[in-house]
C-alpha cells in the first residue's frame, strides 16, 4: 500500500528488505493504480516515489476487485476503500501473496472479513501482512 511505497521512497530498512527478499524469490512486486492516487500529492513529481513506481508492475483496478472490495467492507468499519481495493487485488492475484503496509490493523480486519466470506475463505489463508 502507499505505506510500503513511501517506505522505499524514503528508503526504510523494511521496506527495502521486503523489496529484496521478494526480488530474490523472483516474486512479482506490483502497486494497484489506487495505491498511486493514494500516494502521490501536489503537482510536483516526486522523484523518490517515481523511482519506485518505475521499479515495480503497475496495475489497474478492474470491476471484479471493485466488487470483491464493496464485499469486504460490508463487513469492517474503518478501513478504507483504497485498503479494501489492495486486499482484493490480493485475493484475486492466486498463489501466496505478501502485502506490505504501514498499517497493520485496517489489513487484518480486512483478512478477516475475506475468511468469513466463504467464496473468498481459501484466498485469504494464502496473504500474509507484512508491516515496515
Amino acid at each position: 500500500d502507499s505505506g510500503a511505497v513511501l517506505g522505499l521512497a524514503h528508503k526504510s530498512i523494511r521496506a527495502l528488505t521486503a523489496l529484496k527478499e521478494a526480488r530474490e524469490r523472483r516474486d512479482d512486486v506490483t502497486v494497484p493504480a489506487v495505491v498511486i492516487a493514494e500516494t502521490v500529492r501536489g503537482e510536483r513529481p516526486d522523484p523518490r516515489v517515481d523511482r519506485v513506481l518505475k521499479s515495480v508492475r503497475q496495475t489497474s483496478t478492474t470491476p471484479r476487485q471493485g466488487r470483491v472490495a464493496g464485499q469486504l467492507l460490508t463487513f469492517v468499519d474503518g478501513p478504507s476503500t483504497v485498503d479494501a481495493l489492495v486486499i482484493a487485488s490480493a485475493l484475486l492475484a492466486g498463489g501466496s501473496v505478501t502485502v506490505v503496509t504501514g498499517d497493520e490493523g485496517d489489513f487484518c480486519a480486512l483478512l478477516e472479513a475475506a475468511a468469513a466470506i466463504h467464496s473468498l475463505r481459501s484466498s485469504a489463508a494464502r496473504i500474509a501482512i507484512f508491516v515496515v
